[in-house]
Protein backbone atom coordinates (compact mmCIF):
# COMPACT_ATOMS: atom_id res chain seq x y z
CA UNK A 1 0.00 0.00 0.00
CA UNK A 2 1.18 3.47 -0.79
CA UNK A 3 1.02 6.13 1.84
CA UNK A 4 -1.04 9.13 0.78
CA UNK A 5 0.27 12.42 2.03
CA UNK A 6 -2.18 15.25 2.42
CA UNK A 7 -1.43 18.84 1.63
CA UNK A 8 -1.43 21.62 4.22
CA UNK A 9 -5.08 22.37 3.51
CA UNK A 10 -6.15 18.87 4.48
CA UNK A 11 -4.00 18.59 7.58
CA UNK A 12 -5.58 21.41 9.56
CA UNK A 13 -3.64 24.38 8.19
CA UNK A 14 -6.77 25.57 6.37
CA UNK A 15 -7.71 27.72 9.38
CA UNK A 16 -4.55 29.78 9.01
CA UNK A 17 -5.00 30.14 5.28
CA UNK A 18 -8.64 31.15 5.23
CA UNK A 19 -9.00 33.96 7.70
CA UNK A 20 -9.74 32.38 11.06
CA UNK A 21 -8.03 33.06 14.36
CA UNK A 22 -4.93 30.98 14.83
CA UNK A 23 -2.58 30.42 17.72
CA UNK A 24 1.02 31.36 17.04
CA UNK A 25 2.31 29.05 19.73
CA UNK A 26 3.61 31.96 21.80
CA UNK A 27 0.39 32.48 23.75
CA UNK A 28 -0.92 35.09 21.33
CA UNK A 29 -3.60 34.90 18.71
CA UNK A 30 -3.65 36.75 15.41
CA UNK A 31 -6.01 37.05 12.47
CA UNK A 32 -4.89 36.10 8.96
CA UNK A 33 -6.73 36.75 5.73
CA UNK A 34 -6.31 35.64 2.18
CA UNK A 35 -5.31 38.32 -0.30
CA UNK A 36 -6.90 38.31 -3.77
CA UNK A 37 -4.64 36.99 -6.50
CA UNK A 38 -5.68 39.47 -9.17
CA UNK A 39 -7.40 42.82 -9.33
CA UNK A 40 -9.45 42.16 -12.46
CA UNK A 41 -11.78 39.28 -13.27
CA UNK A 42 -10.20 36.45 -15.22
CA UNK A 43 -10.66 36.64 -18.96
CA UNK A 44 -12.40 33.76 -20.69
CA UNK A 45 -12.15 32.69 -24.30
CA UNK A 46 -15.47 31.03 -25.15
CA UNK A 47 -16.72 29.41 -28.36
CA UNK A 48 -20.34 28.55 -29.21
CA UNK A 49 -21.23 26.42 -32.25
CA UNK A 50 -24.48 26.35 -34.18
CA UNK A 51 -26.31 23.03 -34.22
CA UNK A 52 -24.88 20.69 -36.88
CA UNK A 53 -22.42 23.52 -37.68
CA UNK A 54 -24.85 24.90 -40.23
CA UNK A 55 -23.48 28.11 -41.73
CA UNK A 56 -26.47 30.33 -40.90
CA UNK A 57 -24.89 33.29 -39.11
CA UNK A 58 -25.19 35.70 -42.02
CA UNK A 59 -26.92 39.00 -42.73
CA UNK A 60 -29.75 40.08 -40.41
CA UNK A 61 -29.44 36.92 -38.28
CA UNK A 62 -25.77 37.67 -37.58
CA UNK A 63 -26.59 41.25 -36.54
CA UNK A 64 -29.41 40.06 -34.28
CA UNK A 65 -27.18 37.46 -32.56
CA UNK A 66 -24.55 40.15 -31.96
CA UNK A 67 -27.16 42.50 -30.45
CA UNK A 68 -28.56 39.82 -28.15
CA UNK A 69 -25.10 38.79 -26.91
CA UNK A 70 -24.26 42.43 -26.16
CA UNK A 71 -27.56 42.85 -24.25
CA UNK A 72 -26.91 39.77 -22.11
CA UNK A 73 -23.35 40.92 -21.39
CA UNK A 74 -24.57 44.38 -20.38
CA UNK A 75 -27.19 42.89 -18.02
CA UNK A 76 -24.70 40.55 -16.34
CA UNK A 77 -21.86 43.07 -16.13
CA UNK A 78 -19.67 41.05 -18.49
CA UNK A 79 -17.19 43.04 -20.55
CA UNK A 80 -16.52 41.91 -24.11
CA UNK A 81 -12.82 42.36 -24.83
CA UNK A 82 -13.05 41.02 -28.38
CA UNK A 83 -15.29 38.76 -30.41
CA UNK A 84 -15.83 37.24 -33.83
CA UNK A 85 -18.97 35.89 -35.46
CA UNK A 86 -18.18 33.35 -38.15
CA UNK A 87 -20.83 31.68 -40.25
CA UNK A 88 -21.14 28.67 -37.93
CA UNK A 89 -19.74 29.77 -34.59
CA UNK A 90 -19.22 32.67 -32.19
CA UNK A 91 -15.87 33.22 -30.49
CA UNK A 92 -15.81 35.67 -27.57
CA UNK A 93 -13.03 36.93 -25.32
CA UNK A 94 -14.78 38.25 -22.23
CA UNK A 95 -14.19 39.34 -18.63
CA UNK A 96 -16.78 37.62 -16.44
CA UNK A 97 -17.25 38.92 -12.88
CA UNK A 98 -16.24 36.36 -10.23
CA UNK A 99 -19.78 35.99 -8.85
CA UNK A 100 -21.06 34.69 -12.21
CA UNK A 101 -20.20 31.15 -13.27
CA UNK A 102 -19.04 30.69 -16.84
CA UNK A 103 -21.71 28.05 -17.36
CA UNK A 104 -24.43 30.50 -16.22
CA UNK A 105 -23.14 33.15 -18.62
CA UNK A 106 -23.10 30.73 -21.56
CA UNK A 107 -26.53 29.36 -20.59
CA UNK A 108 -27.99 32.87 -20.64
CA UNK A 109 -26.38 33.78 -23.97
CA UNK A 110 -27.36 30.55 -25.70
CA UNK A 111 -30.85 30.37 -24.22
CA UNK A 112 -31.91 33.93 -24.87
CA UNK A 113 -30.38 34.15 -28.35
CA UNK A 114 -31.85 30.80 -29.42
CA UNK A 115 -35.34 31.67 -28.21
CA UNK A 116 -35.43 35.16 -29.68
CA UNK A 117 -33.86 34.23 -33.01
CA UNK A 118 -36.26 31.36 -33.58
CA UNK A 119 -39.21 33.62 -32.79
CA UNK A 120 -37.99 36.41 -35.10
CA UNK A 121 -36.76 34.21 -37.99
CA UNK A 122 -39.46 31.56 -38.61
CA UNK A 123 -37.52 30.03 -41.55
CA UNK A 124 -35.02 28.65 -39.00
CA UNK A 125 -37.68 26.24 -37.69
CA UNK A 126 -37.33 24.13 -40.84
CA UNK A 127 -33.64 23.65 -40.24
CA UNK A 128 -33.68 23.54 -36.42
CA UNK A 129 -36.83 21.50 -35.86
CA UNK A 130 -36.09 20.71 -32.20
CA UNK A 131 -35.90 24.38 -31.12
CA UNK A 132 -32.18 23.99 -30.56
CA UNK A 133 -30.21 26.67 -32.38
CA UNK A 134 -26.86 26.09 -30.65
CA UNK A 135 -24.98 22.80 -30.40
CA UNK A 136 -24.78 21.14 -27.00
CA UNK A 137 -21.91 22.33 -24.86
CA UNK A 138 -19.31 25.02 -25.39
CA UNK A 139 -15.58 25.54 -25.19
CA UNK A 140 -14.10 27.94 -22.68
CA UNK A 141 -10.63 28.51 -21.31
CA UNK A 142 -9.09 31.20 -19.14
CA UNK A 143 -6.43 33.46 -20.53
CA UNK A 144 -4.04 32.20 -17.85
CA UNK A 145 -3.47 29.04 -19.89
CA UNK A 146 -2.37 31.13 -22.86
CA UNK A 147 -1.67 34.84 -22.90
CA UNK A 148 -4.19 37.56 -23.73
CA UNK A 149 -2.04 38.61 -26.67
CA UNK A 150 -2.22 35.16 -28.27
CA UNK A 151 -6.02 35.11 -28.01
CA UNK A 152 -6.38 38.64 -29.38
CA UNK A 153 -4.00 37.84 -32.25
CA UNK A 154 -6.02 34.71 -33.06
CA UNK A 155 -9.24 36.70 -33.11
CA UNK A 156 -7.68 39.34 -35.40
CA UNK A 157 -6.56 36.68 -37.91
CA UNK A 158 -9.70 34.56 -37.58
CA UNK A 159 -11.11 33.41 -40.94
CA UNK A 160 -10.88 36.38 -43.30
CA UNK A 161 -14.04 35.39 -45.23
CA UNK A 162 -17.51 35.44 -43.67
CA UNK A 163 -16.41 37.03 -40.44
CA UNK A 164 -17.97 39.88 -38.52
CA UNK A 165 -16.46 41.60 -35.48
Amino acid sequence: MREIRTSGLMSGDWKRNYGTNCDTGMGESRRQTVQPRSLRPPRQSSTLLTKYRYKVLEGALRERIRTIIRQVCRELGVQIVSGVLSREHVHMFVEIPPHIAVSDFVRRVKGRSSHRVQMEFPDLRKRYWGRHFWARGYFSTTSGNITDDVILQYLQEHEPTGVSR
